[in-house]
């Protein structure tokens, strides 16, 4: 009689089955790179005057250019926008010469009193001698 065995299926890893997995991945890999590499073609720009750009455009090189007519419209807007701050008024002009006087008299006071002839003369040894040095 003919015995029967079980088959059982086996979880090792075969040389069939690397074979399986290097063709899916070299499949993958050129199927990715197809698809990628699509991105990396120039697309020609076909626009026509007033069309919107389908994408933007990109300057060849970066440069910069200081318009003299432009920063000269721009000083002058500028100079227009600014407020004038010069509030000076009789008022304020009182008020100022008023404080320079009153500072004027602090200061001069002591020295015309010294010399109003109703001072007292009053001398000490030590004022001359620290006026002779």
């Amino acid at each position: 009689m003919l015995t029967q065995r079980v088959t059982v299926n086996s979880s090792t890893f075969t040389r069939r089955d690397l074979r399986r997995l290097v063709v899916a991945m070299v499949l993958l890999v050129t199927a990715m790179t197809a698809i990628f590499a699509l991105d990396l073609v120039p697309q020609p720009l076909v626009i026509e005057t007033g069309d919107v750009a389908p994408s933007n455009i990109v300057a060849p090189r970066t440069q910069s250019y200081v318009s003299e007519v432009r920063t000269a419209a721009e000083r002058a807007a500028a100079v227009k926008d600014v407020q004038s701050v010069y509030d000076y008024g009789t008022q304020k002009a009182l008020g100022i010469a008023n404080a320079q006087v009153a500072k004027f008299d602090a200061r001069v006071g002591p020295i015309d009193r010294a010399f109003d002839p109703g001072t007292a003369a009053v001398r000490s040894e030590s004022t001359v001698e620290n006026y002779e040095q």
